[in-house]
């Protein structure tokens, strides 16, 4: 699987991630944290640096992805709409399969539900 450097950051400054590959068994030595959220509207959407490249998200992933960022330091997390290569319809069927097994692995699950309106 994959998972995503988030880059440390506060208020409006830019998003960045780095995606990493990660092995996802009882030999997994990687800590990360993977996300549960809403994903929200896809007409409500922003843009996130990727590997240099900018990359559409959802306006509520951008949300959790602040809320959950530190200010000092890298943040290793999992989600699904970063980690997963949505056009890829092979890897998005493999992927879903070993959700439970990517969350089950993780340190902690963070739970984003959305802003209050």
């Amino acid at each position: 699987i994959r998972v995503c450097k988030l880059f440390p950051g506060t208020g409006d400054e830019p998003l960045q991630i780095d995606p990493q590959p990660c092995r996802v068994d009882a030999q997994t030595t990687l800590n990360y944290e993977a996300i549960s959220w809403v994903w929200g509207s896809p007409l409500n959407s922003t843009t996130l640096s990727y590997r240099g490249q900018n990359i559409t998200i959802r306006r509520n992933l951008e949300d959790a992805l602040r809320a959950f960022r530190h200010a000092d330091r890298p943040r290793t997390l999992w989600a699904d709409a970063l980690c997963i290569n949505q056009e890829d319809l092979e890897e998005k069927g493999k992927q879903v399969v070993v959700m439970g097994t990517i969350y089950s692995h993780a340190s902690s699950v963070l739970i984003w539900f959305g802003k209050d309106p």
